[in-house]
């Protein structure tokens, strides 16, 4: 028991550094070409944040800060609340990167069975704008969750969760948005606690 533990930890930090490292050098490639692109355009027409100011690429630190997160709540039989505030930081007009926590509460009542579950954890994110308002959208994710082993005793263990896929940003305003993601998770397995396709929707400022 303890050397089955023990393989499927290593198989599962295996898979992690492998998506890991294919995550990282695609948001490298990436990054660099549009960074390359944002510089080129910047220096032709004066700030991509605020056209009007030609030649002053200088923009104060709130056009760069983006803060925000997602809420849902579910309630009867079935019941979810789920909380995952965000912060990113504007590399560039084009890139974002940031960072975000998770909190989900699921419970399940019925005549005969209840079941109750709290799971947390946090992960990173990175958007590149390749048309308008369409983004491409990386998550690489950890959570913590609670699950029942065979012996029916409730355990407890990380689970790593690879999101990509593509965000629509609808702008409510000079400021606020709100961005709808539509992400596949890479690294989906039994004790995922996602259904591919993932669907998020996230309110920013």
């Amino acid at each position: 028991m303890i050397h089955s533990n023990l393989y499927r930890s290593l198989d599962i930090i295996t898979r992690m550094k492998k998506t890991l490292s294919l995550l990282s050098l695609l948001l490298l490639f990436c990054f660099a070409g549009f960074a390359q692109i944002d510089e080129q355009e910047t220096s032709n027409s004066g700030s991509l944040i605020n056209p009007s100011k030609k030649n002053d690429v200088r923009y104060d630190i709130s056009d760069k800060v983006m803060l925000g997160g997602n809420m849902s709540l579910t309630f009867g039989s079935m019941s979810m609340v789920e909380v995952s505030p965000l912060i990113g930081y504007n590399l560039s007009p084009r890139v974002t990167l940031g960072a975000s926590l998770t909190y989900m509460y699921f419970s399940y009542k019925s005549d005969l069975y209840s079941y109750s579950a709290q799971n947390f954890g946090g992960g990173l994110f990175g958007k590149i704008r390749i048309y308008k308002d369409f983004h491409l959208q990386i998550e690489p994710e950890l959570l913590n969750i609670k699950y029942v082993d065979y012996n029916g005793q409730e355990k407890r263990k990380w689970v790593f969760n690879a999101l990509a896929g593509v965000t629509f940003r609808s702008r409510l305003g000079e400021r606020f948005a709100v961005d709808y993601s539509i992400l596949w998770n890479l690294n989906q397995t039994q004790d995922s606690p996602y259904d591919n396709p993932v669907i998020k929707v996230a309110f920013v400022y």
